[in-house]
């Protein structure tokens, strides 16, 4: 399987102010021979063909495993395997994979959420968008293009919310996001946590893929 994201949680959910444990947090996904049997398992297993693992802190000072699988993603110098995550080579991501993440900032995420929130914050509830709000979305939107704080690198980044890439039909939309990953190829990925009183934080992943 394809490594899609690891997460130290501890880290993470210092970084968010949240409690997620201390353990780490894996999801793989699935590798085929073509993309039409990727297909055809997506469309069968959808995101049930991902793995996600929580591997407890304590197992992490054991001695690593030797095992290297004896495959190769090139057969006879032609692709023999279809990915799901292909970043570009020259991608911020491609070239250092580790990412020291910062402390998550209040953020929004497509312009719906935007416009969600002007419209309580003047307890206006779920009126209709007036033109008036319309204009006022879109020109804070064009104002923040050039700031640090819009995460850029393909919108990869810890917490916050999703949603930029479709609204809701983006796998990260909505709240109690914990990371959102997309490889500037059409493959957006998210994983959510839920904070579950007796057994602690809970995860769930989803996938889209555009083309």
């Amino acid at each position: 399987m394809q490594p899609i994201v690891q997460i130290d949680l501890a880290r993470a959910g210092k970084l968010l102010g949240v409690d997620l444990g201390s353990d780490l947090l894996q999801v793989w996904g699935p590798v085929f021979p073509s993309a039409k049997d990727c297909s055809a398992a997506l469309g069968k297993f959808g995101v049930r063909a991902f793995k996600t693992c929580v591997i407890p802190r304590e197992q992490l000072s054991e001695p690593p495993s030797k095992f290297f699988p004896e495959w190769s993603k090139l057969a006879k110098s032609k692709k023999s395997s279809t990915y799901l995550m292909e970043f570009d080579e020259d991608s911020s991501v491609a070239l250092l994979p580790r990412i020291v993440w910062s402390p998550a900032l209040p953020m929004y995420g497509c312009s719906q959420q935007l416009i969600e929130f002007v419209s309580s914050s003047e307890g206006k509830g779920d009126c209709l968008v007036s033109d008036e709000l319309g204009e006022l979305v879109d020109g804070f939107e064009e104002s923040i293009q050039n700031s640090p704080l819009v995460p850029h690198s393909y919108g990869n980044y810890l917490g916050g919310f999703g949603g930029q890439t479709g609204g809701e039909y983006d796998p990260s939309y909505g709240g109690n996001l914990l990371v959102r990953i997309s490889d500037g190829n059409g493959f957006y990925f998210a994983v959510k946590y839920e904070l579950k009183e007796k057994e602690g934080a809970a995860f769930r992943s989803d996938f889209n893929i555009r083309v």
